[in-house]
């Protein structure tokens, strides 16, 4: 979570849901926007939302693992990134990012995966409310 927002007022779940869901329309809009100006503020955008996904999903665990498995669990959000870059990687240096049917695609794919990663986190939300919501009226979250 961004040092800057307050963790009582904002929970890191909230942030991260919010964020993620701000974010699909805006990668969504990098697919389809036709002008520089416009793609540079929708890339600014979505910087600045995966800055508060990706600090929002360290924070969230930390506070999961909050009985020793900080390490464990930060070390996993961390490995999941690495592992997402180096699959990127590998496609553009194996070529695979310019077949047809991969570049028809490729510009949806973040989109996609950010709906996904959205209603997923809702739902884990949603199914774990009275213990998200406890942490937060303690100060946890």
């Amino acid at each position: 979570m961004p040092a800057w927002l307050p963790r009582g007022r904002f929970p890191v779940h909230g942030a991260l849901m919010v964020a993620a869901a701000l974010g699909v329309p805006v990668l969504a809009s990098i697919a389809v926007v036709s002008s520089l100006a416009g793609l540079l503020a929708a890339q600014c955008a979505a910087g600045v939302l995966w800055g508060v996904v990706f600090c929002a999903a360290a924070r969230a665990a930390l506070d999961a693992g909050h009985i020793g498995r900080e390490g464990k669990l930060t070390g996993l959000v961390f490995a999941l990134a690495a592992l997402a870059a180096s699959i990127r990687i590998a496609m553009v240096a194996s070529g695979a990012s310019r077949l047809p049917g991969v570049v028809a695609v490729l510009p949806w794919l973040p989109p996609v995966a950010w709906s996904v990663a959205a209603l997923l986190l809702g739902v884990f939300v949603m199914r774990n409310m009275s213990i998200l919501a406890g942490r937060a009226t303690r100060g946890d979250a």
